[in-house]
């Protein structure tokens, strides 16, 4: 009493078949997660914090950008001469200094 089996009852068949199936399974999955847009991974929450990143960054950047561009400026403006009295440009523009004992505002 012999029953002949079927391919699709030998237990290595079925297991590899089970094997394959959760392997497929796994593939899909990845290549969905791979070909997914960050925007929407995970609802969207990652990128944005990725944006928020990037905007302090980006902020802390302009910040630096404008703070050397001003020492840049300023520091050779500091190196000039100190020009006195009338040897500005101006005549208008030297200042003479006050008599001891007066307050620029004229109390006493």
């Amino acid at each position: 009493m012999e029953m002949k089996k079927t391919l699709s009852e030998n237990w290595v068949v079925q297991s590899l078949e089970d094997a394959l199936t959760v392997w497929n399974d796994k593939l899909t999955e990845i290549w969905q997660l791979v070909t997914q847009s960050p925007q929407f991974f995970r609802g969207g929450a990652i990128w944005q914090m990725v944006v928020n990143i990037h905007r302090t960054l980006q902020a802390i950047g302009y910040a630096l950008l404008v703070l050397f561009f001003w020492w840049g400026l300023s520091k050779p403006a500091a190196a000039l001469p100190r020009q006195k009295g009338r040897n500005t440009p101006c005549g208008c523009l030297s200042v003479s200094p006050l008599p001891k004992g007066s307050s620029p505002m004229g109390w006493s």
